[in-house]
This record gives C-alpha cells, structure tokens and sequence, in this order.
C-alpha cells in the first residue's frame, strides 16, 4: 500500500492517475475504468493485455501543483515535473549524482535563482530519459550527461559506457508553469526499448 506524507499528495496522486487514465482512455477508445495496467521489474509502468498490443507508451509525473502525462504512440517515453523548491542545497546534491561535467556546467550558473533553475533542468532531462528507459535509478546518474542550459530546442545527451545509446534517443524540454521545471524523452526508434 502507498504512503504518504500529507493528504494533498493522495489526492494528487489520485487526480494525476485519474487524468492518465482518461486520456489513454480517449486515445484507445475504451471506458477509462477498463484498462488494466502493470509495472516492469523496475517499476516502469505499462498497459495490460489486450492494451499493451496497441504500442501505446506513456508516462506520468506529478509533483507539488503540476502534473505531466506523456503518451506516445510506438516508442517508449518518459516524462518529469519538478517544482523548482528553494529547501536545499542544489550543489550538494549535484555533487552526489550529477556527473562531473554536469557538475561543471552547473558552477557556470550564477549562484542563486539562475543555478536553481540549471539544477532543475538537468535533473528533470535525466529523470525523465532514466523514465523512459525503464532502468530507473539501476542505470547510475553519473554515467550519462545531459546538457542544462535553458530553452535548449534539442537536449545533448551523452552516455557511458555505451556511447551509441546516446542517438537512440531525444530528450526535450516539457512545457511548464513558472516555478516547475519539465522534460520529456522519447526513444528515436520504435522498436526500442532500453
């Protein structure tokens, strides 16, 4: 059974789950309460049968006031939303899971809003391709770079030790409030998935 800390977190995640299900619904043109879904081994959710023959992937993130659903029709997908909060230490926790030349480009920020927002930027590009990939926290953040500056029409993505891997897939930018930061990945070809 899920916990959690505050019943507006529930109620988010009832609401985030509710809205996933009606869009997929929508897409599939089936009663939203009829589809059945499961989790990867690694906790990458999915459609059940007869649904999951459909190839439609999607994925959900929701955080503090936001949420982000992400469908995609023939290739995998992951999606994150972030509240940009102001309650740690960006370069502490940077220094624990950004690679060094994350690490690197972060220090060029100012201190302050503008580094914040970096930190966000790159956390939510690399939540979102570990997402997609479906290898969760299991594949190191550290061994894979995505690029921080904003507004960026492509993200650069550079993979270890597999440096290939890096073309199977576009991570973009999501489209989200002020305050939130947003980014989608999307694997390059249908057939893959990570």
């Amino acid at each position: 059974m899920l916990r959690f800390r505050f019943l507006s977190d529930q109620s988010a995640f009832a609401f985030a789950r509710a809205m996933l299900r009606t869009l997929l619904g929508g897409y599939l043109d089936v009663p939203p309460d009829r589809l059945s879904f499961h989790n990867s081994e690694l906790g990458k959710p999915a459609l059940r049968s007869p649904w999951s023959e459909s190839h439609v992937h999607f994925n959900l993130s929701h955080t503090q006031g936001a949420v982000l659903v992400g469908v995609c029709l023939g290739r995998q997908i992951g999606a994150d939303i972030e509240l940009i909060r102001e309650d740690f230490e960006v370069e502490d926790i940077a220094t624990r899971f950004f690679s060094a030349q994350e690490q690197n480009a972060l220090s060029e920020f100012a201190p302050g809003r503008a580094r914040r927002q970096a930190f966000f930027r790159c956390w939510t590009r690399k939540e979102a391709w570990l997402k997609a990939r479906g290898s969760g926290l299991s594949f190191p953040l550290r061994d894979f770079d995505v690029s921080i500056a904003a507004a960026e029409s492509e993200v650069l993505l550079v993979t270890r030790p597999d440096a290939e891997e890096a073309r199977r897939w576009l991570i973009l930018d999501g489209r989200a409030p002020v305050g939130y930061a947003a980014a989608v990945a999307i694997s390059q070809s249908p057939s893959y998935s990570g």
